[in-house]
């Protein structure tokens, strides 16, 4: 076949790769490795839940985008939501809700773009 493998293998090098020790590690048995004097017993303290635990701040700590967000994009979000839930039977309460955001001069433009496309690309729901 393919190739030309003796089939009679020699492992006497694999001595090499076993740990010391005389083997693998047994459980229960004379051979095994572990001793108990050599690790003593660890007592674990529990942390009391009435004290107080201090964490490290730091300046350039990780936030989460939705917490960096600029108020003008806030803005934004907030129409397009309005936008989506827009139908004739909420009319009246979802243009109450519009009406109220803060509108600046660097948000207007982006919630007008968002008003010509939801009447052009759902016209179903244009009147």
């Amino acid at each position: 076949m393919g190739g030309s493998r003796s089939s009679s293998m020699n492992f006497s090098s694999m001595t090499n790769f076993m740990p010391q020790g005389g083997g693998f590690r047994s459980f229960g048995g004379s051979q095994s490795t572990y001793k108990e004097k050599d690790y003593p017993p660890q007592i674990i303290h529990s942390v009391s839940l009435k004290e107080e635990v201090k964490l490290k701040t730091s300046e350039n700590a990780w936030k989460p985008s939705a917490l960096k967000k600029d108020p003008n994009e806030k803005v934004v979000i907030e129409a397009r939501s309005l936008l989506n839930k827009l139908s004739p039977e909420n009319f009246n309460s979802i243009l109450t809700k519009f009406c109220q955001l803060k509108y600046n001069d660097d948000n207007i433009g982006k919630v007008i773009d968002l008003i010509i496309f939801k009447a052009v690309w759902e016209p179903k729901f244009a009147e």
